[in-house]
């Protein structure tokens, strides 16, 4: 079962604000948006998986206000990481 669908189904739904979500989905929603846009070349079922991941990493978190820009700042780190050539 992929993720990706529901996330697409909230997106178009039309009734999220960009700059006032109403909870934590709502932003990681548009986390994948954006890196999706500043990564296009980078299939959008990748990006899901790692904001998944770094969304795990976070699930202990007693504060969850700002999970969603911890979220995208450490899956923008790890997209960045995958397309640079590894140094020999």
């Amino acid at each position: 079962v992929k993720p990706v669908a529901p996330v697409r189904r909230v997106a178009e739904s039309g009734s999220m604000s960009r700059f006032r979500p109403q909870n934590e989905y709502e932003a990681l929603v548009y986390v994948i948006e954006i890196l999706g846009r500043s990564h296009p070349t980078i299939d959008e079922d990748t990006i899901v998986q790692i904001v998944a991941e770094e969304l795990e990493r976070t699930s202990g978190a007693l504060v969850r206000t700002y999970i969603p820009e911890l979220v995208e700042r450490n899956a923008r780190r790890r997209l960045r990481q995958d397309r640079e050539p590894a140094a020999s």
